[in-house]
């Protein structure tokens, strides 16, 4: 819901700038990918990154990190933060090094 009102705002923003600029080409109204790619676009690149990684785990491995994850990591990682602390947990297994170097 956050991303989307966000997005909304943003396309709203441009639009406006462009219909009082009396320009409403794809040109102009390009603007909006560069300042949603500012504000937004690296953030989810990285809970990308983090939804790859989990889809990779197995159950036990899931359950490991969950362990080992405080309540203020889990919810970094939510927003896109925290990845470091993640791959950290992930090098403790040595079968886990490939997916912790994709956080890095």
């Amino acid at each position: 819901m956050k991303e989307a009102t966000i997005a909304g705002r943003i396309a709203a923003e441009v639009i406006s700038k462009c219909i009082k600029k009396g320009d409403v080409s794809a040109k102009a109204l390009s603007e909006y990918n560069k300042i949603w790619w500012k504000e937004r676009g690296h953030k989810l690149k990285k809970v990308e990154k983090l939804r790859e990684v989990v889809e990779k785990l197995s159950d036990s491995d899931f359950n490991m990190i969950s362990e080992s994850l405080t309540s203020e990591t889990a919810i970094g990682l939510s927003r896109g933060e925290k990845m470091k602390s993640l791959a950290k947990i992930l090098m403790k297994k040595p079968s886990l090094l490939k997916l912790a170097r994709h956080l890095i």
